[in-house]
């Protein structure tokens, strides 16, 4: 998914277009694309079982309130952008009936997790339980012998 919310859009109308439609903040005219971004739901379409689904393992925190910024987030998008090197996913969803926003990234391969890690840790926390399942249900998918999870 890409960067979908526009924070500092104060449009009355926006407003209440966003309200209606039980989203946090108004959308973007155009979602924010970046290069290998994908949507999960691509990779989750083999998977018939939710348990099993891959989902993002680094989550956005809000101790500064930065995460309702779109300067801070679209820098870090911008970056992943830049400095992915595998598939990675990122997720911007409206939570608690619109009243706030939750972000999470899925990044595909290892160096680029420890490279997220290295430059936004501080913002996200990383999840590494969830991404053994994810790294799990893709060796399924693509039927290598070292997964766990039968693919039906």
């Amino acid at each position: 998914m890409p960067r979908i919310y526009d924070y500092q859009n104060e449009d009355p109308k926006a407003r209440e277009v966003a309200y209606l439609a039980w989203d946090a903040f108004p959308r973007h005219a155009e979602p924010v694309h970046g290069r290998g971004e994908i949507e999960l739901s691509d990779l989750n379409c083999n998977i018939e079982w939710p348990s099993a689904w891959i989902r993002p393992s680094f989550s956005r925190t809000n101790a500064d309130n930065a995460i309702y910024s779109n300067e801070a987030n679209d820098r870090i998008h911008a970056w992943l952008s830049e400095h992915s090197t595998g598939r990675w996913h990122w997720r911007e969803e409206s939570v608690n009936h619109g009243h706030s926003v939750d972000i999470g990234v899925w990044i595909e391969n290892e160096e680029d997790r420890e490279a997220f890690t290295a430059e936004w840790g501080d913002v996200f926390t990383r999840d590494v339980k969830q991404e053994k399942r994810n790294d799990e249900t893709l060796a399924a998918q693509e039927g290598r012998s070292d997964s766990p999870i039968v693919k039906m």
